[in-house]
């Protein structure tokens, strides 16, 4: 498994447990040059997992280090994106 594709892992969560581990190892990841912008079979990124999940602390790390939307992407992307920015944004101003 290359780095690339732990990223996408990486994102996945279930509980906060799981959510501390898949941030470090994001971070680890992004540290150690994996490309937050790759994409695999099914033309699905690093980002769009960390949005599929609702996963505004990965979102935001990913956001960070340079990833983006593609400009093909289901509705609910943007939508969960918009919604992870605003969390971040209360989480940032607290």
């Amino acid at each position: 498994m290359t780095k690339d594709q732990l990223v996408i892992f990486a994102a996945r969560s279930g509980n906060v447990a799981a959510l501390r581990e898949r941030v470090a190892a994001v971070e680890w990841l992004l540290a150690n040059g994996a490309d937050v912008n790759a994409q695999y079979g099914d033309q699905i990124g690093p980002l769009e997992v960390a949005l599929y999940h609702a996963n505004p602390e990965v979102v935001g790390l990913l956001l960070r280090a340079g990833a983006r939307l593609r400009k093909k992407v289901r509705p609910y992307y943007a939508a969960r994106l918009k919604n992870c920015l605003r969390i971040l944004g209360r989480q940032s101003s607290s």
